[in-house]
């Protein structure tokens, strides 16, 4: 809600009708808004003032005035002529010479006594309206304001933080483009969706390019140099509002991550303690025994980050001294790193340890300032393992290369050697790591056997050996490891029907690394959905999700694809959830969660059917993923945003995506890549009008239901009806009995509707779908309304040479013979004039006209062609079992 000229209000509609509202009503003496500092309260209240003429009163708190009489008034009133008569002269510039004056009071909570006096009694007696803003004092002293409130007088409004999309549309606004989800993520972290703080925030990072613009993308950098500098700033001002022993006790139990309440009394802070608990600012526990303990935000990361070196230290030193009991492993880790901020001395394994706990719980940064302390020659196979991924983590994967080199030479046992390869196949495509190479892998694997070997025959290891039983080893055989990296190492991660069987029996094994077992979820997972059986997939990701994962990149990935699964589910509720779930607000795992996280917010907007937002979040989605190097994702985000953007009328961006897809590495651990492939058919097949594509995806179609792969089989059947009108009810209705989810049970709905020639049934489907399918919808009207009118169906010309017209040219030919001219239908599709004009030209060349009057006879001609199609014949299942798809050759 905004007036021409005015600054945009994001998320305010309601209050700020509220507070116009307050003023129009005879009964109000006014409004009081409420709210911590940064959060808007003086921006509508100077809205307000504006939409008044800006001529009303306006008074502001002052600090340094407060112990002064009416010092907020001495800019109106002369404080040094007779006080005889002040109160008077006060009196009258606040009533004027206007009945009912406005009086505008911003930051009331610093108002002198008399001036709050004053006011208070005016607006109670009817005498003026008061427009004032607050911030409620941190010692909850009584304010009048606030009586007036109980009294009815004043109205009242407490603003919070922007709700998400509000939000989310402010940071685009600041920004300028498509903010992708990491960046919306750590600018909440530091601002609390606070507007004032995300405005401070936001200019800072603008200044120190902390944010990177890639084709109208902002993307998060993933680096942990003080980033938060300037919010760290704002935070601090708002700290020092505290009292001081307030602020004592929180700093202490901060750094330490949790502090005993014996240890706290011990410092004098124990009331202070209690009211931050009180307040939420901190929890207080019992864990056997009574703990406070740090809440992490943006105050916890200001509070590190800006207390002086020789107090941290002192504060240090009494904590370590002063505590009995042991802290948990978390405040360990936090404490090793305030160590290692301070100067304190540590011991070096105590270090690896705290740094191995902060990799678990996803603190890569902070597990990686503590690891790059400790000499790698000093660290053990598993250690230096740990060490790799968390390089590879934040995006330093040749780093990170070299450090499992060393950690696979090392290696004693199976596991290591397995989790080492499992972060590289995620991360080197192309197999082109001058470190690490599947011989490697081998030979190590060769040497632990021979190990196992000499334990079996000598009872022992040799004497010379370096090696030992290590803490990261499982026991995993070195058979299982060889087939794993044979398996894996050497083809396209495509799972086909003895690749299944592998990965069931495989997992059932307890002993797998953890990176493995995340691995071949998803595989199974990946094969299980292509199969049409959703529900044995989410099955499988609920039972996983359970396990205690480390928070790194294989959890992340598990609970993007759990997230996915439950959107083909029609589940999207608990997809947001997941997808709203940050188990850590480390900036580098933001980051590395980003690009994924918007992948799936992208299907999660397409199901919901807001085609804005899923544009937005594919786009982002290919740009995070694109700048972390996480190309196991890519294939997939850059099919479906080509798709989208062909939906939307982008024609030229879907152009382009389909040639980043084309030009894609055509091996490794692809999420979902036949999915992924046809995507990028059906978008070729929009943006082109060729038939080849139509014929590409019946091949598609024929190979999906030889290797009884019906969920891929659905989707392309799916994707025929509805953007190509291909129209076989007999076949929708057989494949939809063959798997679960809600793509099956619209394809059933479809199919049976068509049938049985039942046109109330497909406005039905029409009527339920609208919102999240409204190009299906139309169809349905479309052919619903064909039945009433007693004709048959008709199909778009498919393979066999008769005329598609895609969705985007139907909407325009309509508008055309409507009279519309191009820049209209530009403006009511909501896409550019070159877009409709390419769209046209193509629709002219397809009917075989070159002038727009003649498009209504061209479409008359074409409807009175209603021959059906040649139906695919479903194969059956002899004939499934007698070859393999060409897919399944390739992976033989």
């Amino acid at each position: 809600m905004s007036h021409t000229g005015e600054a945009i209000v994001f998320g305010r509609t309601r209050e700020v009708q509220t507070m116009e509202n307050s003023l129009l009503d005879s009964s109000s003496g006014g409004i009081l808004i409420e709210g911590e500092g940064g959060v808007g309260k003086t921006f509508l209240a100077s809205l307000l003032h504006r939409r008044r003429g800006g001529t009303d009163l306006w008074l502001r708190g002052n600090r340094i005035f407060r112990s002064v009489d009416f010092g907020a008034l001495g800019l109106f009133v002369d404080l040094d002529k007779d006080p005889g008569d002040l109160l008077y002269r006060v009196v009258s510039v606040l009533t004027g010479d206007r009945p009912t004056p406005v009086i505008f009071v911003d930051d009331a909570h610093d108002l002198d006594r008399r001036s709050l006096g004053v006011l208070s009694q005016l607006a109670n007696d009817g005498d003026i309206k008061i427009v004032a803003t607050h911030r409620r004092d941190s010692t909850s002293r009584e304010h009048p304001f606030e009586d007036l409130v109980a009294d009815h007088i004043l109205d009242h409004i407490e603003l919070s933080p922007l709700d998400s999309d509000s939000y989310a549309e402010m940071v685009e606004h600041r920004l300028g483009g498509i903010v992708s989800r990491g960046v919306l993520d750590i600018v909440e972290f530091h601002s609390g969706r606070v507007p004032g703080k995300m405005v401070e925030l936001l200019g800072y990072t603008n200044r120190t390019e902390r944010f990177y613009d890639r084709q109208g993308v902002w993307v998060l950098d993933g680096r942990d140099v003080d980033y938060d500098e300037r919010a760290r700033d704002v935070t601090r001002i708002d700290l020092e509002e505290y009292p001081a022993r307030t602020r004592d006790a929180l700093e202490l139990v901060v750094l330490a991550g949790e502090v005993d309440v014996e240890v706290m009394l011990t410092a004098g802070l124990g009331e202070a303690a209690d009211a931050l608990a009180a307040a939420g600012e901190i929890l207080l526990e019992n864990r056997g025994r009574r703990v406070y303990v740090a809440v992490e935000n943006h105050k916890s990361e200001t509070i590190r980050y800006t207390i002086p070196d020789g107090r941290s230290r002192q504060m240090y030193d009494f904590v370590l001294t002063s505590s009995a009991s042991p802290p948990s492993e978390w405040a360990r880790m936090l404490r090793m790193d305030w160590a290692l901020g301070c100067g304190a001395a540590t011991e070096v394994q105590d270090l690896i340890d705290a740094a191995l706990v902060a990799a678990r719980i996803g603190e890569w940064q902070r597990a990686l300032r503590m690891l790059i302390e400790v000499p790698t020659d000093q660290m053990e196979a598993h250690e230096l393992c740990d060490l790799g991924r968390l390089y590879c983590e934040v995006n330093q994967a040749a780093l990170g290369f070299d450090v499992l080199a060393q950690a696979v030479q090392k290696a004693c046992c199976a596991d290591v050697i397995v989790e080492a390869f499992v972060v590289w196949v995620y991360r080197d495509f192309d197999h082109s790591s001058p470190t690490l190479t599947l011989d490697r892998f081998r030979d190590a694997l060769d040497h632990v056997e021979a190990l196992e070997t000499k334990v079996l025959l000598h009872g022992g290891i040799d004497r010379d050996s370096d090696c030992r039983v290590e803490a990261g080893c499982n026991g995993l055989d070195v058979h299982t490891a060889r087939d794993v990296i044979d398996r894996l190492g050497t083809r396209p991660l495509l799972v086909g029907a003895a690749d299944q069987q592998f990965l069931t029996r495989t997992l059932r094994d307890e002993r797998l690394p953890d990176s493995l077992r995340v691995l071949l979820t998803v595989a199974l997972v990946d094969r299980q959905i292509e199969m049409g059986r959703n529900a044995d997939a989410l099955d499988l990701l609920d039972h996983e999700s359970g396990r205690n994962y480390f928070v790194g990149t294989g959890s992340m990935i598990l609970s993007m694809v759990r997230a996915s699964a439950l959107t083909n589910a029609g589940d999207t509720e608990r997809a947001k959830r997941i997808l709203n779930e940050l188990p850590s607000k480390d900036i580098a795992y933001l980051t590395a969660r980003s690009g994924p996280s918007d992948l799936v917010w992208n299907r999660v907007h397409t199901q919901d059917g807001a085609l804005p937002e899923a544009t937005r979040s594919s786009h982002a989605a290919v740009e995070g993923l694109e700048h972390w190097n996480q190309t196991v994702f890519l294939a997939l985000a850059i099919a479906e945003a080509a798709y989208v953007s062909i939906v939307g009328g982008n024609v030229d961006v879907a152009a382009n995506y389909e040639a980043r897809f084309d030009a894609l590495p055509t091996r490794g651990p692809y999420i979902e890549y036949r999915r992924a492939v046809i995507m990028i058919h059906v978008a070729k097949g929009l943006r082109t009008g060729a038939t080849v594509w139509v014929e590409k995806l019946r091949q598609l179609l024929a190979e999906a239901m030889n290797d009884d792969l019906f969920g891929l089989a659905a989707l392309i059947r799916f994707m025929l009806f509805r953007h190509f009108e291909v129209i076989e009810p007999e076949e929708m209705c057989l494949l939809a009995e063959c798997g679960t989810g809600d793509l099956f049970r619209l394809l059933g709905q479809l199919g049976i509707a068509l049938r049985d020639k039942d046109s109330a049934a497909l406005l039905e489907i029409a009527a339920t779908r609208d919102r999240s399918l409204p190009d299906l919808a139309a169809l349905c009207r479309t052919l619903a309304s064909r039945l009433i009118d007693g004709a048959e169906p008709r199909t778009g010309r498919g393979s066999d040479g008769r005329l598609t017209l895609t969705v985007r040219e139907r909407q325009i030919s309509r508008l055309i013979i409507s009279g519309s001219t191009n820049s209209e239908i530009a403006a009511e599709l909501g896409v550019r004039v070159r877009t409709v004009e390419g769209h046209t030209y193509r629709l002219f060349q397809k009917l075989g006209v070159t002038r727009r009057e003649q498009v209504a006879e061209a479409l008359e001609e074409l409807r009175a062609d209603r021959n059906p199609i040649v139906p695919v014949s479903r194969p059956t299942r002899a004939d499934r079992n007698d070859g393999a798809s060409e897919s399944e050759q390739s992976q033989k």
